[in-house]
């Protein structure tokens, strides 16, 4: 807390950039949304993920959330992220928001009044090989993750 934020921050098993959150899926729909996202990564090719800024959402000057994210997401993330949307939305799911590379460190007390400016050291690479199918319930004060399937990308 160097820099005065008293926050929860992730476990690593926590840690993951999403493509497509699609809120409650009945579970007569798993079969469907699975294929959906099957057929997005295969025809998805494997990227890096260049993490090289930190932010606060909703907005940096009344953040709850930390994340690190991209100045310049990679056109291969912003590819595979559209080719999953597409897929989910000729299910019926939406999106409003587009879809931006970032990871969630640490979710705030209470909101901030301003995210102070933190430099980050240097910049943080994550290939990406494969897309995770999740599920997250919630679970007291947090949410927990179980993986529902895993789809290899293309090389």
């Amino acid at each position: 807390t160097d820099a005065g934020l008293i926050a929860g921050f992730q476990p690593r098993e926590k840690l993951h950039a999403t493509v497509a959150f699609i809120g409650s899926v009945a579970p007569e729909r798993y079969e469907a949304v699975t294929e959906a996202v099957s057929a997005a990564a295969a025809a998805c090719r494997q990227f890096t993920i260049r993490f090289d800024s930190l932010g606060g959402f909703p907005k940096a000057a009344k953040a709850r959330v930390l994340w690190i994210g991209c100045a310049s997401p990679h056109a291969l993330y912003l590819k595979c992220a559209a080719a999953v949307r597409q897929n989910l939305e000729a299910l019926g799911f939406s999106f409003s928001d587009e879809a931006v590379a970032h990871v969630t460190l640490a979710r705030f007390k209470t909101p901030l009044r301003g995210l102070p400016e933190i430099q980050l050291p240097a910049a943080v690479t994550q290939n990406v090989h494969e897309l995770t199918l999740f599920e997250s319930t919630p679970a007291g004060g947090t949410t927990r993750y179980a993986i529902c399937n895993t789809f290899a990308l293309r090389s």
